[in-house]
């Protein structure tokens, strides 16, 4: 399964706590200041990690371990692909190769750069995604800056593997009504939202 994102942890804080889940874009919609989470399909995955480089990142080289490098190839294709398409990636580190979900066209610098073999890392782009990473981010940062999720009793928020989409997951059985659906739609300017029901809500935060 590729580029699962859960989010139901953040939406249970933000349910508590209020307050943003969704690292705010820069300037002009650029990407978040902070260093994405790689997306794996397992929470287990040994390499679930922060994408930082490291301070001797100027010296790595195609030959420098696949642990070094990964990440900085991985922070490349996200800064340069935010707001032109990148949807997520999913990092092999036994094949020292990466692949990245893409929506529209691929912009001839990315794919250049991809097809480079930066730092002798494999990048293979999939053309698949029907949203982009930068489009779910704006729609749930405006979502999350409502009362709809608390008032629905909303549990969590999944991303679709293929960025197809969104689910909302919903403690009760009750269907949101048309108009909350379209509400929603149009809070976070796509249509890709669906809704799953009777999950538990997650433990282990206070208030």
């Amino acid at each position: 399964m590729i580029l699962k994102r859960s989010i139901r942890m953040l939406v249970i804080a933000l349910l508590l706590w209020g307050g943003s889940m969704v690292p705010a874009a820069g300037e002009d919609g650029a990407a978040p200041a902070d260093p994405p989470v790689v997306p794996v399909a397992n929470d287990a995955d040994p390499n679930l990690r922060k994408i930082t480089p490291s301070p001797g990142s100027l010296r790595v080289a195609d030959d420098s371990p696949t642990a070094d490098v990964i990440p900085i190839v991985a922070e490349e294709l996200y800064q340069r692909g935010y707001q032109h398409g990148f949807a997520g990636l999913r990092t092999d580190y036994e094949t020292r190769s990466i692949s990245v979900l893409w929506s529209g066209e691929v912009s001839e610098d990315i794919r250049a750069y991809a097809e480079s073999s930066p730092l002798g890392v494999r990048v293979v782009i999939e053309e698949a995604a029907t949203l982009t990473r930068q489009a779910v981010d704006a729609g749930l940062q405006r979502l999350f800056e409502t009362s709809i999720l608390p008032d629905l009793g909303a549990v969590g928020v999944d991303v679709a593997d293929d960025y197809s989409g969104i689910t909302i997951e919903l403690a009760g059985q009750t269907d949101p009504t048309a108009e909350v659906r379209a509400e929603i739609e149009r809070i976070v300017g796509f249509s890709q939202v669906a809704f799953s029901f009777g999950h538990k809500p997650a433990t282990g935060y206070a208030n």
